[in-house]
């Protein structure tokens, strides 16, 4: 069947009605895709300087426990001797870090025993 000029150029046209549809879903498409990106922009700057300002509390965190550790070193050094307030420290010092490790296994443990109940077929 062979179309007349007016049939190919007309708005009706199947070809024509398919790119103009094909256009206004790439167009959805990438207007889409543009705010997507914009929010995983925005988000991944946020984000940044989340890690930024929590490594530097983290800094500041080990810089204060240094400072309490030497200054409870120092203390205990002006009654006992300067090995034993050190061997005082650190024993206690593992002491905590054990305590608060098993505190951590035990969530950990307890958050992953929870587990979906299998379905077992009730004609078997």
């Amino acid at each position: 069947m062979n179309s007349t000029a007016y049939q190919r150029n007309s708005a009706d046209n199947p070809v024509r009605l398919r790119d103009r549809a094909r256009a206004e879903v790439v167009a959805q498409a990438r207007a889409r895709w543009r705010v997507i990106r914009r929010d995983l922009v925005r988000r991944g700057k946020v984000l940044a300087a989340g890690a930024l300002l929590l490594s530097a509390a983290v800094i500041a965190l080990l810089a204060g426990v240094w400072t309490g550790v030497g200054f409870a070193v120092e203390s205990l050094a002006q009654w006992v001797p300067h090995w034993a307030a050190l061997l005082v420290t650190s024993v206690t010092l593992f002491g905590a870090a054990g305590v608060v490790a098993a505190l951590g296994a035990s969530l950990l443990g307890r958050s992953a025993r929870r587990r979906v109940p299998v379905r077992r077929d009730p004609g078997r």
